[in-house]
């Protein structure tokens, strides 16, 4: 029987290797003969020794890899039937001998591992192999009834029980998906139904005729799947010479894909950057709905997509994918292994290696999220990472966990308010901005760290503290009626009025009629928003009513959000008229014009690209009376601080929650005299501008504490916070303070 077998084995490459070994032959085409041999031996040796359970036994070993750019390759063996047992087995090579050859290419494998406890049971080497069921399926699919398929795949290519040899190939990842000649994106199995839906559209031939409502099913099938929310698979792509999608045995090129999906436009806008809302868009599909998992896949697979693009040089670089930025906006997507949230990208980013550390498997997920936070501050020269750390208290954070370093394996509820304004092209920040992301010489002195104790220490002031706040805030809270209608006027009045806004004429008083109804249009939706929002909150201490909240001295609006340089104010040596509006004239001149109010911000939640500033937050009022929108996990007593250095004229503060520690007095001593060799560090002109940062009575004091997060912060009287340091009204801001963040 053995015999059998091996002479039926044998006779599937008898042809090949007699017509290539004769006289005539190229050396090379010879020794891929004798190859081909070889594996033809192995095969007959597994075949063998399966039928008299030779490898039951046997533990798979791994062979190390000798050379710097050495990897593990994967012969996958024909079968003409799925039922049959997967035989394969693992060939060392190295890439430059890839780039090379020209004969025998290889395949890149991108798949989702999948649920790590559901395995299954494949032959390397004649050894039992054990992979999770995902990469099974994508093993079976891809299997050919006659061919032999040289692949990579990480799960069986890396010895993943070494860590050494897992932190030196992840590092080469990027080359290994450049360097294959093809690269199968394993999207999953297919029921029978969509496998024949797929096979009616997805030819090419079929590709211009096909309907909106089949679109938006083939989106349904495709971007809902897992793959398309995992980590790794950004880099896969965007390296890949030749991308095909799998799903089942169908398989069809990424760009064919890419075209049938993006003509479905779900992330359109109108000219105002309005989005038609989710339940009239599905509405007009005939009963098909598209989930908030296939919308999701199409903005990631857009993003992808650009990506791809900007790496192949088909559109402008424009702003470079650095690290910080990758990880800002691929945080929560899945990953086996939370360290691979920074690993994933740091051969993708733009400056990866240049200023980061190289993966390495042997430190904790705490360590590599510590480190990673600790370079960010470094390198960028910036506190900016401080805005995305999301609740210290989740349950989900890994214990360890500074609170000053974000857990990127998780989605952060809130949204960095500083992303907002700059994502949506704001320019009420002022021309520096926020200043999180500007390095500057004295940086440096304002800072250090007690890595023993996990402690980043910086200079600040206290501004308030939280003695009262409201439910949380959500857009859904305010009925879908009020919105849609807030909407629809909002677009009227737009489409009247949006040439006036900043136009001589209008600010100028000419034309006084038709300047009179524009603002009263303007603010009579302002104060159709804020009302709906007291509704909501059912709290008059916080948001009084629309006359009373007028006739406060500094009561100002900025709207629409993206033309801060028109603001209407009150004229309030007048008497309010009956309709309570007319008083409001548009100012451009307004020393308020670059600084909105937590009002302001409520309203604009309500339109298209400012929904974040609610997003698991709520509104609080501080002791000294003042207005501040807050995370929602922020409780009573928590202090608002600023931290020196970050750019005075922003609304946008820090949250810190004073803690007992039974340390913080040796602590305290250790950081006062890395702060006063800090100080002696510095030149004149430096310690000129630190010199602020000790008190009158002596040294600062030193607050021990768990970062909350940001938050935006009306001004004290209206005023900039750098003109409130100047002030005697505010105590608070008079008294500099270290922040040790633990």
């Amino acid at each position: 029987m053995k015999d059998h077998v091996l002479l039926v084995i044998l006779s599937r490459s008898s042809r090949s290797f007699v017509s290539c070994s004769n006289p005539g032959s190229a050396s090379r085409k010879h020794r891929r003969c004798k190859n081909e041999v070889r594996i033809a031996f192995r095969l007959a040796k597994m075949s063998i020794g399966k039928s008299a359970q030779f490898y039951d036994a046997q533990v798979f070993s791994y062979q190390p890899l000798i050379e710097p750019d050495a990897i593990r390759l994967i012969v996958l063996y024909p079968a003409t039937h799925d039922s049959e047992e997967l035989h394969c087995s693992l060939i060392h090579t190295t890439l430059s001998q890839c780039e090379d050859d020209i004969f025998d290419h290889y395949t890149a494998l991108s798949y989702v591992w999948g649920d790590g406890t559901d395995l299954r049971s494949i032959s390397v080497d004649g050894t039992p192999f054990k992979v999770t069921s995902n990469l099974y399926s994508a093993l079976t699919d891809l299997r050919h009834a006659t061919k032999i398929l040289r692949l990579w795949a990480d799960a069986i290519c890396i010895n993943q029980a070494d860590e050494d040899e897992k932190s030196s190939q992840v590092a080469m990842m990027g080359n290994i998906y450049a360097t294959a000649h093809h690269t199968v994106i394993y999207l999953g199995s297919l029921d029978t139904e969509a496998e024949n839906f797929l096979r009616q559209v997805l030819t090419p031939a079929y590709s211009k005729s096909v309907s909106s409502i089949v679109r938006f099913k083939i989106a349904d099938i495709i971007l809902s799947k897992v793959w398309f929310r995992r980590v790794w698979v950004l880099q896969e792509l965007v390296f890949s010479l030749d991308p095909r999608v799998q799903l089942g045995k169908y398989r069809w090129r990424w760009s064919y894909m890419y075209s049938i999906l993006k003509e479905l436009s779900l992330g359109s806008e109108d000219a105002f950057g309005l989005r038609e809302s989710d339940e009239v868009m599905t509405s007009l599909h005939v009963g098909f709905e598209t989930g908030d998992s296939a919308l999701q896949g199409y903005r990631l697979m857009s993003e992808m997509q650009l990506a791809r693009d900007k790496h192949q040089g088909k559109v402008k670089e424009g702003d470079q994918a650095t690290l910080f930025r990758l990880m800002v906006g691929r945080r929560g997507l899945g990953v086996t292994d939370p360290r691979d949230m920074i690993f994933a990208h740091i051969g993708f980013a733009s400056d990866g290696y240049d200023r980061f550390v190289k993966p390495e498997y042997s430190k904790s997920c705490e360590e590599v999220y510590e480190d990673y936070a600790r370079s960010v501050v470094d390198n960028y020269q910036s506190y900016g990472i401080l805005f995305h750390v999301g609740d210290p208290k989740s349950p989900t954070r890994p214990s360890g966990l500074a609170s000053w370093a974000p857990d990127w394996s998780n989605t952060k509820s809130t949204t960095a308010l500083v992303e907002i304004f700059q994502e949506s092209g704001s320019v009420l920040l002022g021309d520096k901005g926020l200043g999180v992301f500007e390095a500057g010489k004295e940086f440096h002195y304002n800072y250090i760290w007690i890595k023993s104790q996990s402690i980043l220490a910086c200079m600040g002031r206290d501004v308030d503290y939280i003695t009262r706040f409201s439910t949380p805030l959500y857009k859904q809270a305010i009925p879908t009626e009020k919105r849609a209608y807030f909407t629809a006027k909002f677009k009227t009045v737009m489409e009247n009025w949006m040439p006036w806004l900043s136009s001589p004429a209008a600010i100028n008083g000419m034309y006084k009629n038709l300047r009179d109804r524009m603002v009263g249009e303007i603010v009579s939706l302002y104060r159709d928003i804020y009302n709906a929002w007291r509704e909501v909150i059912k709290d008059e201490r916080i948001l009084s009513d629309w006359e009373t909240i007028i006739q406060e001295p500094n009561f100002r609006m900025l709207f629409p959000p993206w033309q801060s340089d028109f603001c209407l104010e009150l004229e309030h040596d007048q008497k309010p008229n009956s309709s309570g509006l007319q008083q409001f004239l548009p100012n451009a001149q307004s020393k308020y014009n670059a600084h909105p109010s937590v009002i302001d911000c409520l309203i604009w939640s309500v339109f298209k690209g400012y929904e974040g500033l609610i997003k698991d937050r709520r509104l609080a009022q501080t002791a000294t009376g003042c207005l501040s929108l807050v995370p929602s996990y922020t409780e009573v007593a928590d202090v608002i601080f600023c931290i020196d250095l970050l750019v005075a004229e922003s609304n946008i503060l820090c949250i810190i929650r004073p803690q007992q520690d039974s340390h913080a007095a040796t602590m305290d001593e250790t950081i006062r005299l890395k702060f006063g060799l800090a100080r002696l560090s510095m030149g004149k002109k430096e310690r000129g501008t630190f010199g602020n940062s000790t008190s009158k009575d002596g040294e600062p004091g030193i607050l021990h504490g768990t970062f909350i997060g940001d938050c935006f912060f009306d001004m004290y009287k209206g005023l900039p916070l750098g003109l409130m340091l100047e002030m005697e009204e505010n105590p608070l801001l008079k008294r500099p303070m270290i922040y040790a963040i633990h």
